[in-house]
């Protein structure tokens, strides 16, 4: 035993009901004070450096879970100070700065699921929120910003299943993922996934469109029928996302497009107008998207779409391939 902080009370330093706590990279301690509905700031010695509450503008209402970083964070890639707060017995995320100024907010509702129960949260690398829900026995995934990326798992003792998803931690470095269940742990490694694939045939080319769950190293490239590749539709190396991203395919004459060349050995982005149609033909289009840490040695996730085009440049068949 090291030191006791506090004692029962509403006063500065001390708690009613505290339900969370968590440190910064400098030694520095946040509780959530769920019985005065606010946060107290601690040094590493105990004095108090800051309480955010009704006091201060921030409202809050029975929370019970926080999770917080900071610009000094080593394992941080965007470097912010942020606090996200479950807040309402856990029907709402709450986003603040690190000064406890309220930015953000969002309900299961706003997400499609009503009702939904926040319990635990964990950030990853690029800042990401996970909460657990324990009600839909689900993991839900957003932004620094509280936009919402994705869902995953559902009710169930199966692979990618959880009965009342509660604590969840992550090793930022790795990403690596440590998720307490009713009964259970289960471990991942964050991977990334495409969703949403799509092919929009519009005058003059086609638009490809996707969303990704995880910031990824994507490459977009077309192959004729007999599978030799025709070009890439977007930037080499480049990381996107998490989110959607678009790409556009022009076909005809005079249209602007960036195609990769081979270029003194090496693949280079050139940018010019196409003098020719693109010929008819059967084509494919493939995405494949990589995580850029934790598990970008193990988990690549593919789609493919097969099209056809007729002598007009007009797309006659878009299909998913299996």
């Amino acid at each position: 035993h090291l030191r006791t902080y506090g004692k029962k009370g509403n006063g500065r330093g001390e708690f009613n009901a505290p339900l969370d706590v968590k440190l910064d990279s400098q030694g520095n301690f946040y509780v959530l004070d769920s019985g005065n509905n606010r946060i107290q700031f601690f040094s590493e010695e105990g004095e108090v450096l800051k309480i955010w509450g009704e006091e201060d503008g921030l409202i809050l209402n029975d929370p019970v879970s926080m999770a917080v970083t900071d610009r000094e964070e080593k394992w941080s890639y965007n470097k912010k100070n942020m606090i996200i707060v479950s807040d309402n017995s856990g029907a709402s995320l709450k986003r603040l700065t690190g000064n406890g100024v309220l930015t953000a907010e969002v309900t299961g509702a706003d997400i499609g699921y009503p009702g939904a129960l926040f319990a635990y949260i964990a950030l990853d690398y690029y800042d990401n929120i996970y909460v657990t829900d324990k009600k839909n026995h689900v993991i839900h995934k957003f932004k620094s910003n509280l936009s919402y990326i994705t869902s995953f798992g559902g009710k169930g003792k199966d692979k990618n299943e959880f009965i009342e998803p509660r604590g969840i931690a992550i090793w930022r470095r790795l990403g690596q993922v440590i998720i307490g269940e009713k009964e259970t742990v289960q471990y991942y490694l964050i991977g990334t996934e495409l969703q949403n694939v799509k092919l929009e045939s519009v005058k003059g080319g086609v638009y490809v469109s996707a969303k990704l769950t995880e910031r990824s190293i994507l490459k977009v490239d077309i192959f004729d029928e007999n599978d030799n590749f025709i070009r890439r539709l977007n930037k080499t190396g480049k990381k996107y996302g998490p989110g959607s991203v678009t790409f556009r395919w022009n076909m005809m004459p005079g249209l602007f497009e960036n195609i990769f060349k081979e270029v003194d050995g090496y693949k280079r982005k050139q940018n010019y107008a196409l003098d020719e149609k693109v010929p008819a033909g059967k084509y494919k289009i493939r995405l494949e998207a990589k995580p850029t840490y934790s598990s970008k040695k193990y988990f690549t996730d593919k789609e493919e779409i097969d099209l056809e085009i007729k002598e007009n440049n007009v797309v006659i068949e878009i299909k998913k391939s299996e």
